[in-house]
């Protein structure tokens, strides 16, 4: 009886790690950890979308505004924060553990953001020679409206 218990246990151990091993095809890229940024302009606002993918697997984007005419801070457009892995060396999985949005658009402060749910992102993404451009495309289905690709700069480089 002793004997079926220490087996079982043993067996629900192995069956645990197995469960927790990252499948083969994923790889941690050490070069997209850091900070990235996108600044585009409309008008008199500077529109500024930051990436920051950390070492330990986690990651935070936002989007906020400048006003060009005076260079106050207009808030965030949008803020997530979440998990992220890369897999067969061109594909980049998110897993949203927050995911906030302005619902009218503008641009407000954190806590006027709406915590709302939205699916996983997937992208294909690729990095520039010199490793200072991130260009990334949406896994998109076909016939679907999806975004263009859009390509960052890398701001800090994490060691």
């Amino acid at each position: 009886m002793k004997a079926v218990r220490v087996y079982s246990i043993l067996l629900g151990l192995i069956l645990l790690t197995t469960a927790f091993q990252c499948d083969e095809d994923s790889v941690f890229n050490q070069d997209l950890v850091g900070t990235w940024e996108n600044v585009t302009t409309d008008s008199d606002i500077e529109r500024k979308e930051f990436f920051n993918f950390r070492a330990d697997g986690t990651y935070i984007y936002s989007v906020t505004g400048i006003d060009l005419s005076t260079q106050e801070f207009l808030g965030f457009q949008q803020y997530e924060e979440g998990r992220w892995v890369a897999i067969n060396g061109n594909k980049l999985e998110l897993y949203l553990d927050v995911f906030e949005i302005s619902t009218d658009g503008s641009f407000t402060t954190r806590e006027n953001l709406q915590r709302t749910n939205s699916g996983d992102p997937v992208y294909f993404y690729t990095l520039n020679e010199s490793g200072q451009e991130l260009t990334l495309e949406p896994d998109c289905p076909p016939d679907a409206n999806c975004t263009a690709p859009v390509t960052y700069l890398r701001i800090v480089q994490e060691i």
